[in-house]
């Protein structure tokens, strides 16, 4: 989508950021285009992505997807996607829905607490029972 931002990122479809992550954040200007140029870029070239949502619905990201020539949920259903709905995440952890179920967000309201929760589920979807990723291809 973007060729120069894969240029300085040094990174593409065939080159994904092993053994690291990519969080996006913006203040100021908006950025989440960056989300959809990654999401696009990394599942165009066959490699399984890790997607933790956090502002909008699976729908908005599907619906500019499919603007991009991919398909999220083909891929998630293939299991190419991995996708934890974290705004559920947020409004169960807002609504207190079951205040003893351990909710993956929970450090962000109790200091106290810590991301385990969040890890668990993300490794749960992509890791098999003996810790390791369960696709050749790199998880992004």
């Amino acid at each position: 989508m973007f060729t120069e931002l894969n240029a300085i990122l040094n990174q593409g479809p065939s080159k994904p950021p092993e053994g690291s992550f990519i969080l996006l954040s913006d203040s100021q200007t908006e950025g989440t285009f960056l989300i959809h140029h990654f999401l696009s870029l990394f599942l165009k070239g066959g490699h399984r992505v890790c997607f933790i949502a956090l502002a909008q619905s699976f729908s908005h990201y599907h619906a500019v997807g499919q603007k991009l020539g991919i398909s999220l949920t083909t891929a998630k259903e293939s299991g190419q996607l991995v996708y934890v709905d974290g705004l559920k995440y947020s409004l169960d952890l807002h609504n207190e829905t079951d205040p003893g179920s351990t909710n993956p967000l929970q450090s962000v309201g109790d200091k106290t607490k810590n991301l385990q929760p969040l890890f668990d589920i993300v490794a749960k979807a992509v890791c098999n029972e003996n810790g390791t990723v369960t696709d050749r291809k790199s998880v992004v």
